[in-house]
Protein backbone atom coordinates (compact mmCIF):
# COMPACT_ATOMS: atom_id res chain seq x y z
CA UNK A 1 0.00 0.00 0.00
CA UNK A 2 1.12 3.57 -0.72
CA UNK A 3 2.13 5.43 2.44
CA UNK A 4 4.70 8.20 2.53
CA UNK A 5 4.96 7.99 6.34
CA UNK A 6 5.61 4.23 6.51
CA UNK A 7 2.73 3.70 8.93
CA UNK A 8 -0.44 1.81 8.08
CA UNK A 9 -3.49 2.02 10.33
CA UNK A 10 -4.96 -1.47 10.65
CA UNK A 11 -8.11 -3.21 11.75
CA UNK A 12 -8.10 -7.01 11.86
CA UNK A 13 -11.48 -8.41 12.87
CA UNK A 14 -12.77 -11.98 13.01
CA UNK A 15 -16.32 -12.91 14.00
CA UNK A 16 -17.68 -16.42 14.48
CA UNK A 17 -20.79 -18.24 15.61
CA UNK A 18 -20.97 -19.83 19.05
CA UNK A 19 -24.14 -21.37 20.49
CA UNK A 20 -26.11 -19.83 17.59
CA UNK A 21 -24.88 -16.34 18.45
CA UNK A 22 -22.31 -14.28 16.57
CA UNK A 23 -19.35 -13.12 18.63
CA UNK A 24 -16.07 -11.31 18.08
CA UNK A 25 -13.49 -14.06 18.05
CA UNK A 26 -10.47 -11.83 17.56
CA UNK A 27 -9.79 -8.13 17.03
CA UNK A 28 -6.66 -6.04 16.63
CA UNK A 29 -6.39 -2.38 15.65
CA UNK A 30 -3.88 0.46 15.54
CA UNK A 31 -4.50 4.19 15.90
CA UNK A 32 -6.54 5.96 14.80
CA UNK A 33 -8.82 2.98 14.06
CA UNK A 34 -10.82 1.22 16.76
CA UNK A 35 -14.25 -0.33 17.26
CA UNK A 36 -16.91 0.26 19.90
CA UNK A 37 -18.31 -2.46 22.11
CA UNK A 38 -20.65 -4.46 19.84
CA UNK A 39 -24.28 -5.12 20.60
CA UNK A 40 -26.94 -7.50 19.36
CA UNK A 41 -30.19 -6.82 17.54
CA UNK A 42 -32.42 -9.51 16.04
CA UNK A 43 -29.59 -12.07 15.99
CA UNK A 44 -27.21 -9.65 14.29
CA UNK A 45 -23.88 -8.58 15.76
CA UNK A 46 -23.67 -4.81 15.22
CA UNK A 47 -20.19 -3.27 15.17
CA UNK A 48 -19.23 0.40 14.79
CA UNK A 49 -15.89 1.50 13.38
CA UNK A 50 -14.33 4.65 14.83
CA UNK A 51 -11.45 6.71 13.49
CA UNK A 52 -10.03 8.90 16.26
CA UNK A 53 -8.73 11.55 13.89
CA UNK A 54 -9.87 14.59 11.95
CA UNK A 55 -10.06 12.56 8.75
CA UNK A 56 -7.78 11.22 6.04
CA UNK A 57 -4.74 13.25 4.99
CA UNK A 58 -2.27 12.88 2.14
CA UNK A 59 -0.17 9.77 2.66
CA UNK A 60 -2.58 8.14 5.09
CA UNK A 61 -3.13 4.43 4.57
CA UNK A 62 -5.69 2.15 6.20
CA UNK A 63 -5.89 -1.63 5.94
CA UNK A 64 -9.00 -3.49 7.08
CA UNK A 65 -9.00 -7.30 7.20
CA UNK A 66 -12.41 -8.73 8.05
CA UNK A 67 -13.22 -12.44 8.41
CA UNK A 68 -16.84 -13.54 8.81
CA UNK A 69 -16.79 -17.19 9.80
CA UNK A 70 -19.31 -19.94 9.13
CA UNK A 71 -22.93 -19.35 10.27
CA UNK A 72 -22.24 -15.86 11.63
CA UNK A 73 -24.19 -12.65 10.93
CA UNK A 74 -22.46 -9.31 11.37
CA UNK A 75 -23.09 -5.70 10.42
CA UNK A 76 -20.39 -3.02 10.33
CA UNK A 77 -20.94 0.71 10.05
CA UNK A 78 -18.95 3.82 11.03
CA UNK A 79 -19.42 6.50 13.64
CA UNK A 80 -19.15 9.57 11.43
CA UNK A 81 -18.74 10.86 7.90
CA UNK A 82 -15.29 10.18 6.43
CA UNK A 83 -13.60 13.53 5.78
CA UNK A 84 -10.92 13.54 3.09
CA UNK A 85 -8.82 16.65 3.67
CA UNK A 86 -7.15 19.13 1.32
CA UNK A 87 -3.95 17.73 -0.22
CA UNK A 88 -1.17 19.63 -1.94
CA UNK A 89 0.01 16.35 -3.47
CA UNK A 90 -0.30 12.59 -3.02
CA UNK A 91 -3.41 10.72 -1.94
CA UNK A 92 -4.94 8.69 0.87
CA UNK A 93 -5.52 4.96 0.48
CA UNK A 94 -7.91 2.55 2.16
CA UNK A 95 -7.86 -1.17 1.38
CA UNK A 96 -10.51 -3.52 2.78
CA UNK A 97 -10.20 -7.30 2.50
CA UNK A 98 -13.27 -9.33 3.43
CA UNK A 99 -13.58 -13.10 3.70
CA UNK A 100 -17.08 -14.56 4.16
CA UNK A 101 -17.38 -18.25 4.94
CA UNK A 102 -20.14 -20.76 4.28
CA UNK A 103 -23.65 -19.73 5.42
CA UNK A 104 -22.33 -16.43 6.79
CA UNK A 105 -23.67 -12.94 6.13
CA UNK A 106 -21.97 -9.55 6.34
CA UNK A 107 -23.49 -6.10 5.85
CA UNK A 108 -20.94 -3.29 5.44
CA UNK A 109 -22.33 0.24 5.21
CA UNK A 110 -20.03 3.01 6.44
CA UNK A 111 -21.33 6.57 6.62
CA UNK A 112 -20.78 8.85 3.59
CA UNK A 113 -17.41 9.96 2.26
CA UNK A 114 -16.92 13.74 2.22
CA UNK A 115 -14.06 14.79 -0.10
CA UNK A 116 -12.73 18.30 0.56
CA UNK A 117 -11.31 20.54 -2.15
CA UNK A 118 -8.12 19.11 -3.73
CA UNK A 119 -8.49 15.79 -1.91
CA UNK A 120 -7.58 12.44 -3.44
CA UNK A 121 -8.69 9.01 -2.19
CA UNK A 122 -8.27 5.49 -3.49
CA UNK A 123 -10.78 3.16 -1.84
CA UNK A 124 -10.41 -0.59 -2.53
CA UNK A 125 -12.76 -3.34 -1.37
CA UNK A 126 -11.99 -7.00 -2.16
CA UNK A 127 -14.42 -9.71 -1.08
CA UNK A 128 -13.99 -13.49 -1.16
CA UNK A 129 -17.18 -15.53 -0.75
CA UNK A 130 -16.85 -19.21 0.14
CA UNK A 131 -19.87 -20.31 -1.93
CA UNK A 132 -23.47 -19.39 -2.79
CA UNK A 133 -24.51 -19.58 0.87
CA UNK A 134 -22.17 -16.66 1.65
CA UNK A 135 -24.05 -13.35 1.59
CA UNK A 136 -22.70 -9.82 1.40
CA UNK A 137 -24.09 -6.29 1.18
CA UNK A 138 -21.94 -3.20 0.65
CA UNK A 139 -23.11 0.38 0.52
CA UNK A 140 -21.00 3.39 -0.39
CA UNK A 141 -22.24 6.99 -0.32
CA UNK A 142 -20.07 9.65 -1.96
CA UNK A 143 -20.81 13.34 -1.42
CA UNK A 144 -19.81 16.02 -3.90
CA UNK A 145 -17.77 17.81 -1.23
CA UNK A 146 -18.53 20.61 1.22
CA UNK A 147 -21.43 22.09 -0.71
CA UNK A 148 -22.08 24.74 1.97
CA UNK A 149 -18.61 26.13 1.18
CA UNK A 150 -19.22 25.92 -2.56
CA UNK A 151 -16.82 22.97 -2.80
CA UNK A 152 -18.94 21.06 -5.30
CA UNK A 153 -16.89 18.45 -7.18
CA UNK A 154 -13.75 20.36 -6.19
CA UNK A 155 -11.80 17.27 -5.18
CA UNK A 156 -8.83 16.14 -7.28
CA UNK A 157 -9.68 12.47 -7.69
CA UNK A 158 -11.78 9.73 -6.20
CA UNK A 159 -11.33 6.07 -7.10
CA UNK A 160 -13.55 3.26 -5.84
CA UNK A 161 -12.44 -0.25 -6.81
CA UNK A 162 -14.71 -3.12 -5.75
CA UNK A 163 -13.99 -6.78 -6.56
CA UNK A 164 -16.10 -9.72 -5.43
CA UNK A 165 -15.05 -13.34 -5.86
CA UNK A 166 -17.06 -16.50 -5.27
CA UNK A 167 -15.02 -19.70 -4.99
CA UNK A 168 -12.11 -17.68 -6.45
CA UNK A 169 -14.15 -16.71 -9.53
CA UNK A 170 -14.58 -12.98 -10.14
CA UNK A 171 -18.33 -12.29 -10.21
CA UNK A 172 -18.38 -8.49 -9.79
CA UNK A 173 -15.98 -5.68 -10.68
CA UNK A 174 -16.58 -1.94 -10.41
CA UNK A 175 -13.70 0.48 -10.95
CA UNK A 176 -15.15 3.99 -10.72
CA UNK A 177 -12.74 6.89 -11.17
CA UNK A 178 -13.89 10.51 -10.88
CA UNK A 179 -11.54 13.34 -11.87
CA UNK A 180 -13.68 16.51 -11.93
CA UNK A 181 -10.96 18.57 -13.64
CA UNK A 182 -11.18 16.25 -16.66
CA UNK A 183 -14.94 15.77 -16.95
CA UNK A 184 -18.03 17.81 -16.22
CA UNK A 185 -19.58 15.91 -13.32
CA UNK A 186 -22.94 17.62 -13.89
CA UNK A 187 -23.32 16.67 -17.53
CA UNK A 188 -25.69 14.14 -19.08
CA UNK A 189 -25.00 10.54 -18.03
CA UNK A 190 -23.01 11.77 -15.03
CA UNK A 191 -24.59 13.33 -11.92
CA UNK A 192 -26.65 15.81 -13.97
CA UNK A 193 -28.58 17.96 -11.41
CA UNK A 194 -27.59 15.78 -8.45
CA UNK A 195 -24.57 15.92 -6.14
CA UNK A 196 -24.53 12.70 -4.08
CA UNK A 197 -24.21 9.05 -5.13
CA UNK A 198 -25.22 5.80 -3.43
CA UNK A 199 -23.70 2.59 -4.74
CA UNK A 200 -25.28 -0.52 -3.21
CA UNK A 201 -24.29 -4.13 -3.92
CA UNK A 202 -25.88 -7.30 -2.58
CA UNK A 203 -24.72 -10.84 -3.28
CA UNK A 204 -27.05 -13.51 -1.96
CA UNK A 205 -30.58 -14.86 -2.08
CA UNK A 206 -32.56 -12.27 -4.03
CA UNK A 207 -36.29 -12.57 -4.63
CA UNK A 208 -38.05 -10.83 -7.51
CA UNK A 209 -39.96 -8.67 -5.04
CA UNK A 210 -36.95 -6.45 -4.46
CA UNK A 211 -37.32 -4.85 -7.90
CA UNK A 212 -40.83 -3.40 -7.40
CA UNK A 213 -39.83 -2.58 -3.81
CA UNK A 214 -36.92 -0.42 -4.97
CA UNK A 215 -38.92 1.21 -7.76
CA UNK A 216 -41.65 2.07 -5.25
CA UNK A 217 -39.00 3.88 -3.22
CA UNK A 218 -37.95 5.83 -6.31
CA UNK A 219 -41.54 6.73 -7.18
CA UNK A 220 -42.47 7.80 -3.66
CA UNK A 221 -39.33 9.71 -2.75
CA UNK A 222 -38.49 13.32 -3.44
CA UNK A 223 -35.19 14.36 -4.95
CA UNK A 224 -33.77 10.95 -5.86
CA UNK A 225 -33.22 9.09 -9.10
CA UNK A 226 -31.67 5.71 -9.71
CA UNK A 227 -31.82 2.21 -11.05
CA UNK A 228 -31.45 -1.42 -10.04
CA UNK A 229 -29.70 -4.11 -12.06
CA UNK A 230 -29.51 -7.86 -11.67
CA UNK A 231 -25.96 -9.18 -11.52
CA UNK A 232 -24.58 -12.69 -11.03
CA UNK A 233 -25.91 -13.97 -7.71
CA UNK A 234 -27.23 -10.57 -6.68
CA UNK A 235 -28.19 -6.97 -7.44
CA UNK A 236 -26.53 -3.59 -7.92
CA UNK A 237 -28.35 -0.34 -7.13
CA UNK A 238 -27.13 3.16 -7.96
CA UNK A 239 -29.02 6.21 -6.70
CA UNK A 240 -28.45 9.96 -7.06
CA UNK A 241 -29.70 12.74 -4.78
CA UNK A 242 -28.79 16.26 -3.64
CA UNK A 243 -27.99 15.26 -0.06
CA UNK A 244 -26.68 12.33 1.93
CA UNK A 245 -29.66 12.08 4.26
CA UNK A 246 -32.00 11.01 1.46
CA UNK A 247 -29.58 8.30 0.40
CA UNK A 248 -29.08 7.01 3.95
CA UNK A 249 -32.86 6.67 4.36
CA UNK A 250 -33.10 4.64 1.15
CA UNK A 251 -30.08 2.57 2.16
CA UNK A 252 -31.76 1.71 5.46
CA UNK A 253 -34.97 0.62 3.71
CA UNK A 254 -33.05 -1.67 1.36
CA UNK A 255 -30.94 -3.14 4.18
CA UNK A 256 -34.06 -3.95 6.19
CA UNK A 257 -35.59 -5.65 3.15
CA UNK A 258 -32.47 -7.77 2.70
CA UNK A 259 -32.37 -8.71 6.38
CA UNK A 260 -35.87 -10.12 6.01
CA UNK A 261 -34.61 -12.37 3.20
CA UNK A 262 -31.89 -13.88 5.35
Amino acid sequence: MYNQYNHISELNLTVSSRDEQTIIEDVYFTAPLKITKPFFKNNWLLIMLISVSAGLMSGDAQLLNLHIKKDSQAELTSQSYEKIHYMNEGFAHRKTNIQIDKNACFLYHPLPILPFKNSNLKNEVTVHLKDETSRFAYSEVLACGRAARNEIFAYTKYQSLSKIFMQDKLIYLDNSIYIPSQINMSEFLMYEKYTHLLNFIYIGNVDEGIFPFVYDIFNNSIDINGGISKIENGICIKILSTNSENLLKVENLILNYIKNLI
